[in-house]
C-alpha cells in the first residue's frame, strides 16, 4: 500500500510539472487588393495580398476568426454576394480610405463586421441595399460612406436584414457609424420569418428605421 501511494504522489508530481496546453482561438489576417493582388499569392502577408474576394474568404479556412484587410478598393458593377464562412469575418481596410465602391447590392453569406473602412455608391440610387441575408451584421466604428451626388440629391447605400433570404431567426444587426439611407431591419421585401435585433449606436438616417419595406413579417 505504502508503494501505491508512493508511486501515485510521484505520478501527481510529474503531471504538475507538465505544462497547461492552450488551445487558444486563431484570428487570421488576411490580405485583399482588389487591383494588384494576385490569387497565386498566400494572402497571409501585405506583401503578398489576393485579388479576389473568393481567394481572400478562402484563405481563412481552419481560422477560429476571419480579419480581411483591404488594400485597395473594390468596384462592383453587378449585385455581388461574399463567400458563405462559418466563422466571424471582419472587413477592414489598411487606412480606412480602401473599401467598395458599388452600383448595386451587397450581400455577406454569413457573419460579418465592417470597421475602418469606406464603403459608397458610384451611381444614384434609393433602393441599392448591403444586406445581411439572415446573418449578423455590425457596422463598427469608422466606417465612412460619402455621398453620390447627382445635382443636390445625395444617394446613399440602405441596409436590411435579408434581401433574398426568407429566415432570419435571431439575427442581430448592428449600426455604429456611417450615413444610411433607409434601415430595414428584417427584410426590405422579401417575406420572411424569424426575429431580428436591432442596435444602433452612431451613424445617421436620413429616412426610415422599420422592420421591412413591403414584406410580410412571421
Amino acid at each position: 500500500m505504502r508503494r501505491f501511494l508512493s508511486l501515485l504522489i510521484a505520478f501527481v508530481m510529474v503531471l504538475s510539472m507538465v505544462p497547461a496546453v492552450s488551445f487558444a482561438a486563431e484570428l487570421r489576417a488576411v490580405y485583399w487588393d482588389p487591383v494588384s493582388g494576385a490569387d497565386t499569392n498566400t494572402g497571409l502577408t501585405e506583401g503578398s495580398p489576393v485579388k479576389t474576394v473568393a481567394a481572400a474568404y478562402a484563405a481563412l479556412s481552419g481560422a477560429n476568426e476571419g480579419r480581411i484587410v483591404m488594400l485597395s478598393t473594390l468596384t462592383l458593377t453587378e449585385e455581388t454576394t461574399f463567400p458563405a464562412c462559418d466563422i466571424p469575418v471582419t472587413v477592414t481596410s489598411k487606412t480606412g480610405k480602401e473599401g467598395i465602391r458599388s452600383s448595386k447590392n451587397i450581400l455577406f453569406a454569413g457573419d460579418t463586421t465592417l470597421e475602418n473602412i469606406t464603403v459608397s455608391l458610384n451611381a444614384a440610387s434609393n433602393s441599392t441595399f448591403i444586406s445581411a441575408e439572415g446573418h449578423n451584421l455590425t457596422v463598427g466604428e469608422k466606417v465612412t460612406t460619402p455621398a453620390f451626388k447627382s445635382g443636390s440629391t445625395s444617394y446613399y447605400f440602405c441596409l436590411t436584414g435579408s434581401f433574398y433570404a426568407d429566415h432570419v431567426d435571431g439575427m442581430h444587426m448592428t449600426v455604429k457609424s456611417g450615413t444610411w439611407r433607409n434601415i430595414y431591419a428584417a427584410s426590405y421585401k422579401e417575406a420572411v420569418t424569424g426575429s431580428v435585433k436591432l442596435t444602433v449606436t452612431g451613424g445617421t438616417v436620413p429616412n426610415n428605421i422599420a422592420p421591412c419595406y413591403t414584406a410580410n413579417i412571421t
